[in-house]
């Protein structure tokens, strides 16, 4: 696939905005019993467990730093003739099909 890439979009929002958006999400769907896929569901104790393999925000923050770096860094290694754009605000990221669009990529 990195071969066939043009443009590569990495969402790289600040952890502590990852943070709020993931646990309002997971609070949500935890108290709702939503459905995820496949009849999966949110669950709740998840959020007091020590595990980050069970803990979906425990495993964001620990981690957000290495994803900040290395998912950029690996596009561009990857698919060098790509173009590599990281949107890292929420500005950018609603602006960026309007720019993708105008030609600006």
């Amino acid at each position: 696939m990195w071969a066939r890439a043009q443009i590569i979009v990495v969402i790289d929002l600040p952890r502590w905005r990852v943070m709020v958006q993931l646990l309002r999400r997971t609070l949500v769907r935890g108290a709702t019993k939503a459905e995820l896929w496949n009849g999966n569901h949110e669950s709740l104790r998840n959020l007091v467990s020590a595990d980050d393999g069970r803990n979906v925000v425990l495993w964001s923050w620990r981690t957000h730093y290495r994803y900040h770096h290395e998912v950029p860094t690996e596009a561009r290694t990857q698919a060098p003739h790509a173009r590599t754009v990281v949107l890292s605000d929420r500005r950018a990221i609603n602006s960026f099909p309007h720019r993708l669009v105008a030609g600006e990529f």
